[in-house]
């Protein structure tokens, strides 16, 4: 059993749930980008083509001010 709490693992277990995520809201498209529309929220459908790498290298250039 691995744990979430790793330090070595937290990418790994990182880029699974983004994935997991990433393909659940593929699947349910339809449904959700509706929900968000009615609350102003408006959906690139393309998404699903973001990796994790992308994400994480796009976090790693946001720098906290000071």
């Amino acid at each position: 059993m691995r744990s979430i709490l790793a330090y070595a693992s937290i990418f790994e277990e990182a880029r699974e749930c983004f994935e997991l995520c990433q393909r659940w809201l593929c699947e349910h498209f339809d449904h959700f980008s509706v929900v968000l529309a009615n609350q102003g929220v408006t959906l690139d459908p393309a998404f699903d083509q973001v990796s994790f790498d992308d994400v994480k290298r796009l976090g790693a250039d946001a720098k906290p001010k000071r």
